[in-house]
């Protein structure tokens, strides 16, 4: 497990299962991860049954006060070229805007190089996902490229960014950092 005393990164457990299709099928959440179509239970069954048996990703159960309140995880990673791609998102609704994310982001990142040796860490981020663009920032990923009118949704198109981070570019962020980059932790 990772943690910073506030989050813990903990292995995500199918106990979990239940409150993690209620998430993604929230529409605040959805329109966030550009989910479209509602997850049905046997959906989920096949995804989860998949995660526990890819070799190419891991994924974390974010943790506050023993709660799971999130999931986060890095996918497609290449350890011959040591890059991979990271994905998180905080489901329980009232603990987004805490900082929470940008804390679970700091400690994924973190995991990616200290552990996986990683050297590049990279995303793909919706233009208006304004939070997780601050927690980005918070931790060295720089704009690469965008793909414009990539998403389409809520009756608009929205461009999605590219941002990667080099391991030598890496911000390990502190939460006075955090708090001066991002606003309040």
């Amino acid at each position: 497990m990772y943690s910073d005393s506030v989050i813990t990164l903990a292995p995500f457990d199918k106990e979990d299962l239940e409150h993690v299709r209620a998430w993604v099928n929230d529409p605040d959440l959805a329109r966030d991860i550009n989910r479209v179509l509602p997850v049905t239970a046997l959906e989920h069954e096949k995804w989860y049954a998949n995660l526990v048996t890819r070799t190419d990703a891991v994924t974390f159960a974010i943790r506050h006060e023993s709660k799971t309140i999130g999931l986060c995880g890095l996918k497609t990673i290449d350890l011959r070229n040591r890059h991979a791609e990271l994905w998180l998102y905080i489901g329980e609704p009232g603990r987004r805007g805490q900082g929470l994310g940008r804390r679970s982001f700091t400690l994924l990142v973190r995991f990616g190089f200290d552990q996986l040796n990683l050297n590049r860490i990279h995303i793909y981020v919706a233009e208006y996902n304004k939070a997780c663009l601050r927690a980005c920032a918070a931790c060295g990923f720089q704009e690469e490229g965008r793909f414009r009118d990539y998403i389409y949704i809520d009756g608009a198109y929205h461009d999605a960014i590219s941002l990667a981070v080099l391991r030598h570019e890496r911000r390990d962020v502190t939460t006075e950092s955090m708090a001066n980059v991002c606003g309040t932790a």
